[in-house]
């Protein structure tokens, strides 16, 4: 295309303007007659539009040819460069180096400072320190590990003691006519609290009443934050339970009691589980007596009946003592003699008919009352 023209640029306006435009390019002439009069000077307009674009576009694709040959020739002049600092590190740091020549030397300078096993070293005195380090952090994790096995063979020994107490104490239920199941399995609220829960039932209950029990494999403390008297008020709190046993297998395991019954409050007992199994008998039956008590109204402290219970399961702690005195001699003894079973056999007796008169003395109302809690003494 030949444009003959003046081209004026107007800045109020914005524009160019091109006078005495003549075409006079064969090809666009002739292009331009195959057009109507009318359509014209809009294709005149759009060629000069896209036109410019093109030519304007034409220019930074020069650019970026240019400024992608010169990357071209400056990542050729930084690999070279890069090529000779490698040949330089080489012969500095490379195997068979200046520097491995250097720290070879049994006395040289570098061997000195950076050899971790060169004796007076200071790597070799950081390696001693972390190495140190180290075994502390592996005692610690053969401690924990160990406790954590401990734990897990504690676990075990106290399934199994609940297991033995769960066997024991069924058929004593059962006669009772009480029911007794196993809850350890069964955590409320993500906390294991509680193993063995009895629910006592009688005709005129509304429901059955219950005692839950802690059962411990090993020697346990009953005071303290993580004591058995705090674990039995949670078990109290957690399963809704009217009364609470805590029994001990372990002989002389409770340590701060007063002997192998000890009486809490008004809704707990402590005992300890020996090979007869006469204290946890005691125990149950007693917690049993007393929720009936204060089920039936009778649960003020000089009431008495209260007086009479109280007075009875003193007899009972006092007997159940010299029983377990008695038997204890009677293990140390080769051959013991048949005066010594007979006097075990009638402490056992008497202590059962003390049990049985406790229970013959609580006579329930035909019309149940609310329990009451037992006021404590002043």
């Amino acid at each position: 295309m030949t444009v003959k023209s003046d081209v004026v640029y107007a800045p109020s306006s914005g524009s160019f303007i091109v006078k005495e435009l003549v075409i006079t390019d064969k090809d666009a002439v002739a292009f331009l007659e195959t057009l109507k009069d009318s359509e014209r000077l809009n294709a005149i307009l759009t060629a000069t539009h896209f036109g410019l674009l093109a030519l304007r576009d034409f220019g930074t694709v020069k650019k970026i040819d240019w400024i992608d040959k010169r990357f071209q020739s400056f990542e050729t002049e930084v690999t070279k460069s890069f090529d000779a600092a490698q040949k330089k590190l080489d012969e500095y740091l490379g195997e068979k180096g200046e520097l491995d020549r250097k720290f070879s030397e049994a006395d040289g300078p570098l061997r000195s400072i950076l050899d971790p096993y060169y004796e007076n070293s200071p790597m070799y005195d950081l390696r001693r320190d972390l190495e140190k380090e180290f075994n502390s952090v592996r005692e610690l994790i053969s401690r924990e590990a160990g406790r954590e096995e401990a734990d897990e063979v504690g676990t075990r020994k106290g399934a199994k003691f609940e297991d033995e107490l769960l066997e024991f104490l069924e058929p004593i239920c059962s006669k009772m006519g009480d029911q007794i199941k196993k809850i350890s399995t069964r955590k409320i609220a993500g906390r294991k609290v509680g193993d063995l829960l009895i629910q006592v039932h009688e005709k005129h209950l509304p429901k059955p009443l219950s005692i839950v029990i802690e059962a411990k494999a090993g020697a346990t403390r009953v005071g303290g934050k993580e004591g058995l008297l705090k674990q039995l008020d949670d078990a109290l709190g957690t399963r809704k339970a009217h009364y609470a046993l805590g029994v001990v297998k372990v002989q002389n395991g409770l340590k701060g009691a007063d002997g192998c019954l000890s009486h809490i409050g008004n809704n707990k007992v402590l005992c300890t589980y020996e090979p007869d199994g006469l204290a946890v008998e005691v125990a149950y039956r007693f917690a049993r007596a007393e929720i009936l008590l204060q089920a039936s109204g009778e649960s003020i402290i000089d009431s008495p009946t209260c007086v009479a219970v109280s007075e009875k399961m003193s007899e009972i702690t006092t007997k159940l003592k010299e029983f377990n005195n008695t038997k204890s001699h009677l293990t140390n003894i080769e051959s013991s003699t048949q005066s010594i079973r007979i006097a075990i056999q009638t402490l056992q007796r008497d202590i059962t008919e003390v049990l049985s008169g406790i229970e013959a003395m609580i006579r329930v109302p035909a019309k149940p009352v609310p329990l009451k809690k037992t006021k404590k003494k002043s």
